[in-house]
């Protein structure tokens, strides 16, 4: 009797070809998975436009001038609105933290010159030129610039708020204020039980991961995060994305809205079964 095998079986060496390729692929992708900082580093300008989309996406729905409301022309107002101090801004990385200053004072800038009324023929040009300078310098190595930004600062302000006095209606006058310092909500960080890890993104970065598609919540891969010790006071500043440990029991993870706890708390509690 004749069996005929409906299955064909595949040659011993293609077989051993094709698995071969398979477990290589299947490695390559495990080894290849680069983090946050390291594609910051690979790519700073590019990096720099993505985070300069992730900020403005993050701040769409913040309040700010321009929404909801109308400048005041006996006001002053700072056009980078404190945003180098804000904690929100703050990575574990330097060369990050650089590049979402610079995103941050940009989009500052820009948006209350365009809601006061300033042409943008006054100031674009110099923003523009701000922005190519402080890129080159991060980009090799150098660092952001206090300098380079007061040199651009003072003329610019000096050139709006003389026109601004002129203009019919007179125009609110503006600052470039980067001395400003200690902004945000000073919180003890407790954890429950105690000694417990923590580690927090801010929410920018959180999003920036996301946007680099690396694994937000991976401690390894979004590698932009903080940590803070337990009964650690520090400033805080909008929302934030934690992952905190024990040495025994689950770890906990969960997002947490500064801005949402009563002006007179004082802790910021991280409980084991949840926060």
């Amino acid at each position: 009797m004749c069996i005929a095998w409906s299955h064909r079986r595949e040659p011993p060496m293609r077989a051993l070809a094709f698995l071969t390729i398979i477990i290589a692929w299947a490695t390559a992708s495990s080894a290849t998975a680069e983090t946050s900082v390291a594609l910051v580093k690979k790519d700073i300008r590019g990096q720099y436009q993505l985070m300069k989309h992730v900020y403005a996406n993050e701040m769409a729905n913040a309040a700010k001038p321009g929404t909801g409301s109308r400048p005041k022309p006996k006001e002053s107002y700072d056009l980078v609105s404190c945003a180098p101090a804000d904690p929100e801004i703050s990575s574990r990385d330097n060369l990050t933290t650089d590049i979402a200053r610079l995103a941050a004072e940009i989009w500052s800038a820009s948006g209350i010159l365009d809601w006061i009324g300033y042409p943008k023929s006054l100031w674009e040009t110099s923003l523009a030129n701000y922005e190519k300078m402080q890129l080159d310098r991060i980009a090799a190595g150098r660092r952001f610039s206090g300098d380079v930004e007061s040199n651009t600062a003072e003329p610019l302000i000096k050139r709006l708020n003389e026109f601004g006095k002129r203009s019919k209606p007179r125009l609110a006058e503006v600052a470039w204020d980067t001395a400003c310092g200690g902004t945000g909500h000073e919180l003890t960080l407790v954890t429950d039980p105690p000694k417990g890890k923590v580690r927090i993104w801010p929410a920018l970065y959180h999003a920036f991961c996301s946007a680099q598609g690396v694994k937000a919540d991976s401690v390894r891969e979004c590698n932009q995060w903080i940590e803070i010790a337990d009964g650690e006071a520090d400033l805080f500043s909008g929302a934030y994305w934690f992952q905190a440990s024990w040495q025994n029991g689950p770890t906990v993870q969960g997002r947490k809205d500064i801005s949402r706890l009563p002006d007179r708390a004082t802790q910021w509690i991280v409980r084991q079964s949840g926060n």
